[in-house]
């Protein structure tokens, strides 16, 4: 959240694990200001944000005699001042960390190094920096360093033995606002630290530029450590006094979040050759001029690894999609609606197949969407990076493309087309599910989007059924079924999914328990504090609730009984968390 001054375009960000902590944030923020001056905060302008317009927040304003404006619905131009500037922090900590070459974890650092900068620099708004305005002295530059460079940080005698170096290797990551001091972060521990005594490494080829401070003439850099720190963090912490150790782990890989990052990395740089080469075979489109009075639609890169039952990434998937909601109804498109399968169904065919012993086999339709032809006529720019030399030509699509309104209906009415060729017969409980009678035996097709689940007592029947589908589409067989919309197959877990909740809500040291309920689950309410984050506390519950449904019914009523809490508790959410861990 950006906190900008009119009159100086001073910024000021705050880093918000939830929403619902923009409040307290505005408050302190208006607090400081009126320490600082001695004045009081005349108007507060932001969108309608239910963060901005809470009750709360709002009786804090009148009490302190503060005027709200609120951008107008859906025009976010009105507050065209704090946009822009959010706008401008993202792109810079965006090329920051692509140039550092660090993760996306890190964005907060980016983002904080971004406003510092900005803060010192002219803008056309004002005469003079808006730090020298907010301040009323100039900034001193002599404190800039390259974001994302190696530094050797020296190592206090307090914090190291007799024969540990003296020093540390570290990156630069921004500067502190509470210390008189630079922020690093350790790589192989994730951990971030203060310090003003560091050798800057900004030339990229070992040469110092410039030296903030210069550290003991008998430090030195032994590459043996003595001792090496084993610290895994799920979040950057700040550290002064002591360390504390863990087992350090392998960081999972991330997928781009652009496509100049992809294309420094092999393996996603020739999934977007086999991209362009599927659009090129399939002949999705044409390259022509725009003809006058047509609307171009954007186009952009999506990247996603696939995983298979246990988390671990077995293929890296690039998508030219185009940008669909640019598009107008009634023009570009009509009907969108195209039927997905209901977990209900997925269940039922798998009761089936144990009941009548059936063989299941997984199919994957590569470039699903592309099968569909579309009525419209619309055109869409040249993917980033694979431009012609001819930078007017555009694409007229000839095929469906991913992003459009109406592809997944195409590929729908495509794929129903040929099924019913094929002598399928269309469910009518879920118009996903197809069935074909014969002679021989009875084949159950289930169709989730371009993922198919083909299940019968007859393999040869099965693989004849593959044969004519691989004359139409582009499709693999991947063998006997193990991993389908999340389920392990057979023993209907979901393993990958928990791992996943355990990780994202930082549960990793957690230990497994035999049952999903406390004992004293009704009684040990009472008296309980209340759980301050109800985002997180919320989320999870969510989380449960997909658990419980598909293939988790264990867990329904103690989710359900913590789903009616309105204020929670800390008891009920270490009793939602306790149930995560239930046989794991």
């Amino acid at each position: 959240m950006t906190m900008i001054d009119d009159y100086s375009r001073f910024c000021v960000v705050f880093l918000l694990k939830s929403k619902s902590e923009a409040a307290s944030k505005i408050e302190e923020y208006v607090r400081w200001t009126e320490n600082i001056f001695g004045r009081k905060v005349r108007v507060v302008r932001s969108d309608g944000g239910g963060e901005y317009i809470a009750e709360s927040l709002q009786d804090f304003y009148r009490a302190e005699g503060i005027r709200t404006q609120f951008s107008t619905p859906y025009s976010p131009q009105s507050n065209g001042i704090a946009e822009r500037k959010n706008r401008t922090l993202q792109e810079m900590a965006n090329c920051m960390l692509l140039d550092a070459g660090l993760p996306k974890r890190y964005w907060g650092e980016a983002i904080m190094t971004a406003a510092f900068i900005q803060n010192r620099l002219p803008s056309r708004a004002t005469d003079r920096t808006p730090f020298e305005l907010w301040t009323g002295s100039k900034p001193d530059f002599s404190r800039f360093r390259v974001f994302g460079c190696e530094a050797y940080v020296y190592v206090p005698d307090a914090k190291r033995k007799k024969f540990d170096a003296k020093s540390k290797k570290l990156t630069f990551v921004g500067y502190s606002d509470n210390h008189k001091g630079y922020r690093f972060v350790d790589r192989e521990t994730n951990r971030i630290t203060v310090s003003r005594d560091a050798r800057f490494i900004e030339l990229g080829n070992g040469s110092e530029q410039q030296e903030e401070q210069v550290t003991p003439p008998e430090m030195s850099v032994d590459p043996e450590v003595a001792e090496r720190e084993q610290s895994v963090e799920p979040e950057c912490e700040v550290i002064f006094e002591q360390s504390v150790e863990k087992e350090a782990v392998e960081e999972p890989e991330e997928e781009p979040s652009d496509y100049r990052e992809a294309l420094r990395i092999p393996e996603w740089r020739k999934a977007m050759r086999e991209e362009m080469d599927a659009h090129k075979v399939n002949e999705t489109w044409n390259l022509v001029k725009l003809p006058v009075g047509k609307k171009i639609i954007g186009a952009k890169w999506v990247f996603k690894l696939k995983r298979n039952e246990a988390g671990e990434a077995v293929k890296h998937k690039a998508r030219i999609v185009a940008q669909g909601y640019t598009q107008t109804f009634g023009i570009d498109y009509s009907e969108v609606f195209a039927p997905v399968t209901r977990q209900t169904t997925l269940r039922a065919m798998l009761a089936v197949a144990g009941k009548k012993g059936l063989l299941l086999k997984q199919y994957d339709v590569k470039t699903a969407y592309l099968n569909g032809t579309i009525d419209e006529e619309l055109y869409m720019r040249q993917p980033p990076g694979f431009q012609t030399a001819e930078s007017d030509m555009v694409c007229k699509l000839q095929k469906s493309i991913y992003g459009l309104k109406q592809s997944a209906r195409c590929w729908n009415k495509a794929l129903h087309s040929v099924l019913i060729e094929l002598g399928f017969t269309q469910c009518n409980s879920d118009p996903c599910l197809y069935i074909r009678r014969s002679g021989r035996a009875t084949i159950y097709l289930l169709v989730y989007v371009d993922d198919l689940l083909m299940g019968s007592t007859d393999e040869a029947e099965m693989d004849e059924i593959f044969r004519r589908l691989r004359e139409k589409f582009d499709i693999t067989s991947l063998g006997l079924v193990r991993h389908f919309l999340g389920h392990e197959i057979y023993t209907l877990r979901l393993t990958a999914y928990i791992d996943y909740l355990v990780r994202k809500f930082g549960m990793e040291d957690a230990h497994p328990v035999r049952t999903p309920m406390d004992p004293g689950y009704t009684t040990a309410n009472e008296g309980s504090k209340p759980f301050t984050d109800k985002t997180v506390y919320r989320s999870l519950i969510g989380a449960l609730l997909y658990l419980a449904v598909n293939a988790r019914p264990d867990l329904s009523i103690i989710v359900w009984g913590c789903s009616e809490e309105k204020y929670p508790t800390r008891t009920r959410a270490t009793g939602v968390r306790r149930s995560a861990f239930c046989n794991t």
